[in-house]
């Protein structure tokens, strides 16, 4: 079983430190698997949910441990719901949803350092 972090994002650094594998890898599997698009920051930043460092953890155990191919990873996460056009719009706004979820605790708490350093 996975562990699960109980972060709401991860920056591209610690899906690295967590999963083992290079920044360089993450990006290019980026490439070629349509699924894993994490939200990118205003500044470009590459964003991660838990959901993609799930699928990260889990490509890597396709590709490293099982020896699939990129096209029989694709294939395999195809086949198990990972990659259709539906899920993945659901996919987008879910991570939209996330996204402003996120900006709205961070505005609030904003907003409650303000109001100490006001007194």
């Amino acid at each position: 079983m996975k562990k699960t972090h109980s972060k709401l994002f991860y920056k591209i650094g610690e899906v690295c430190r967590i999963t083992g594998i290079e920044s360089h890898v993450l990006r290019y599997w980026e490439s070629v698997f349509p699924r894993l698009k994490p939200v990118k920051s205003r500044g470009g930043q590459r964003i991660y949910t838990q959901e993609d460092l799930n699928l990260v953890q889990y490509i890597k155990e396709l590709l490293h441990e099982k020896r699939f191919t990129i096209a029989g990873a694709n294939a395999r996460l195809e086949e198990e719901g990972w990659g259709n056009k539906e899920e993945m719009a659901l996919f987008t706004d879910t991570q939209e949803a996330i996204k402003n979820t996120a900006l709205n605790e961070i505005k609030i708490h904003l907003d409650e350092i303000s109001r100490i350093l006001d007194k």
